[in-house]
């Protein structure tokens, strides 16, 4: 099973209820939604979900935001069905004073700095415990006491401060946990997708357009390709040109004969080829991410399904 971890901002949830109303989100892919505020895209996700009878956890205390919840008689129900998962993030005792119903089914997240002195607590089967790979001594404790649902949480993706240095580092690593949660004693296993651990509210203006492409080898490895806009037109205020630029590479790759379409292709790959086919690179930088993510979803959900 994977559990992506995702924020609430529009175009991750966009991406997500795109698979779901094309039926390209796989029933092995439980998405975590850390919320940053209640609008309206983040409404629509929900409400989704519930329509679809598909399960969703949400963090209810939030590290990224102070976020103040909906308060709306719609939004509540969804909130007491068997599809709602409350998750909460743990870093000490104290905060498992904030679950409010332990007979429903809960999810908990600790980081790599998390401290516990009961995580037996959580051994039972409504519990999900989310932990940091590099939180070895809870992930020592947890598996001693006979935590069952165990999911391990890790950032594969090296995101770099500027788009600019992908240029000359296109290609990296992205994941093996999917090869080797389960024989490593894991229920499943989490990360960030493309987006990455660290939260920003928004950014300025890029002097280089970055797509972040992740794709299996011939080992099933997943890896991460960046596509990038020329940098010499890094001054240049048109965006439309350094998103064409960035696709043409990535199109130039889709089309040709290494692709490997049974492993690779998703309805995002199309979608991003469609932008620079028919419409020369005109769209926004969110719809880019937005395509980007549902891409790697759409192709581990398939990778999951062929050989869970």
């Amino acid at each position: 099973m994977y559990y992506p971890l995702l924020r609430s901002k529009k175009y991750e949830c966009s991406a997500l209820i795109e698979l779901l109303t094309q039926n390209k989100l796989s029933k092995n892919i439980i998405p975590i939604i850390e919320p940053v505020k209640a609008n309206q895209p983040f409404k629509a996700l929900l409400k989704q979900f519930f329509e679809d009878k598909r399960e969703i956890a949400v963090v209810q205390n939030s590290s990224v935001a102070n976020y103040n919840s909906f308060n709306e008689e719609e939004i509540n129900k969804i909130k007491l069905s068997d599809m709602f998962i409350n998750a909460y993030n743990l870093k000490s005792d104290e905060d498992v004073n904030r679950i409010k119903d332990k007979n429903k089914k809960t999810m908990v997240i600790l980081t790599d700095k998390s401290e516990l002195s009961n995580i037996e607590q959580f051994s039972n089967d409504k519990s999900l415990v989310v932990i940091d790979v590099n939180n070895r001594i809870e992930i020592r404790k947890a598996k001693n006491n006979s935590v069952k649902n165990l999911i391990e949480l890790s950032d594969g993706y090296d995101k770099k401060e500027r788009n600019l240095d992908y240029v000359d580092d296109a290609d990296q690593s992205f994941s093996i946990e999917h090869l080797l949660y389960k024989n490593d004693g894991f229920l499943g296993f989490s990360d960030y997708s493309i987006v990455g651990d660290n939260f920003s509210t928004g950014g300025s203006f890029p002097k280089v357009v970055a797509i972040h492409i992740v794709y299996f080898n011939k080992n099933n490895e997943l890896r991460i390709h960046h596509f990038t806009s020329d940098p010499k037109d890094s001054e240049s205020k048109d965006l439309k040109l350094k998103n064409g630029e960035a696709l043409e590479k990535l199109v130039s790759w889709y089309d040709s004969k290494n692709f490997d379409k049974s492993k690779n292709d998703s309805l995002g790959l199309r979608e991003l080829r469609n932008v620079y086919v028919n419409k020369h690179g005109e769209t926004n930088l969110g719809k880019l991410k937005q395509f980007s993510i549902e891409h790697h979803l759409e192709i581990i959900g398939r990778y999951l399904d062929n050989n869970e």
